[in-house]
């Protein structure tokens, strides 16, 4: 085996293997197997393997395997495994894995695993598990598991488990998911989690258990040492955009599954007509689950058909629900100084 140290133009450079080494000219670097650091490493650098930081290694790299690191490995970036940060690898980047941060790895990005970070993964993005954010992940983004985050994962995204995320999650979005059901059409600045054992049915009440597991179910009801308490913390419920708190300021009971009327918002539209007959007491406005307030009811002189006038329009996309509810107050049993009393739900 063909061991060169060198001293004087190389000072303190090793080199073994066939043209290891052979047309770069710097100090202190280290080139192990054929054409390992071949063309311009970079002063510290360390290329171990064939082919491994052949072209254009950066200053402090490291490159372990065949081929890792092979064209324009970034200064301080470290690839392990064979075509790890094979192209491109960015500064600071960390692969480690089979084609792990293979092509165009990101500033300061983090792969480990097989395939993790293979394709264009974004800067500061973290890939954890074979194919883990495998194909243009986002920057800053976050996959752990296998396939979590695989193709396509927007900026600021956090995949967690296998499977979650898997293709298009959207940008600042986060999935945790040990189910294995597939999470559709996911949204922005959302949160998802699966699974969340339902001790209740019908229940979509996210409950923290004695047991410390969070569960849908009943809540404990709080106990209240007066009734100027519980209604204080009443009005405050309503005052925090309840879904079921509709445009007068009332709670009431929705005693309709079924919305009397569903419309998709299209950005521009802002009237939309129904058949029934409401008014502002009998009727709460959902756009995407969430109370709406800023609209007005107006009744055609003709035809007599009331149309829901919102304010602004309805983002595209946003699902608007018109419930028809009872006309009597909602209230509720609550514990106040060793007693039950029966309180009604107004702002």
């Amino acid at each position: 085996m063909l061991m060169r140290r060198y001293k004087g133009r190389h000072i303190d450079s090793i080199s073994s293997g066939y043209w290891a080494r052979d047309e770069s000219d710097t100090d202190y670097a280290v080139a192990v197997g054929r054409k390992a650091g071949f063309e311009n490493q970079s002063t510290f650098a360390i290329a171990i393997g064939d082919l491994a930081g052949e072209t254009t290694q950066g200053i402090n790299a490291i490159a372990v395997g065949s081929k890792a690191g092979q064209n324009t490995q970034g200064a301080f970036a470290i690839a392990i495994g064979e075509r790890a940060g094979f192209n491109s690898q960015g500064v600071n980047g960390l692969a480690i894995g089979i084609k792990a941060g293979h092509s165009s790895q990101g500033e300061s990005a983090i792969a480990i695993g097989d395939l993790a970070g293979q394709t264009t993964q974004g800067s500061k993005a973290i890939a954890i598990g074979i194919n883990a954010g495998q194909t243009t992940q986002g920057s800053c983004a976050i996959a752990i598991g296998s396939t979590a985050g695989q193709t396509t994962q927007g900026s600021g995204a956090v995949a967690i488990d296998t499977s979650a995320g898997t293709a298009n999650q959207p940008a600042n979005s986060i999935i945790v998911n040990a189910s294995q059901e597939v999470i559709v059409n996911p949204k922005t600045l959302s949160l998802y989690v699966s699974p969340i054992r339902r001790t209740a049915s019908n229940s979509n009440v996210l409950v923290y258990g004695k047991d410390k597991e969070v569960n849908l179910g009943f809540p404990r009801l709080p106990i209240y040492s007066t009734e100027a308490a519980a209604t204080a913390a009443l009005t405050l419920a309503l005052n925090n955009n309840v879904t079921a708190l509709n445009k007068s300021g009332y709670m009431y009971l929705n005693l309709s599954s079924t919305p009397i009327a569903s419309f998709v918002g299209d950005g521009i539209k802002k009237v939309y007509t129904i058949s029934s007959t409401i008014n502002n007491e009998t009727v709460i406005v959902t756009v995407d689950q969430v109370a709406a307030t800023s609209y007005d009811i107006e009744i055609d002189p003709v035809t007599s058909a009331p149309s829901i006038v919102f304010d602004t329009a309805p983002a595209v996309g946003k699902v608007i629900n018109i419930n028809k509810v009872s006309t009597e107050q909602m209230s509720i049993n609550v514990y106040v100084n060793g007693t039950w009393r029966k309180l009604a739900l107004t702002a």
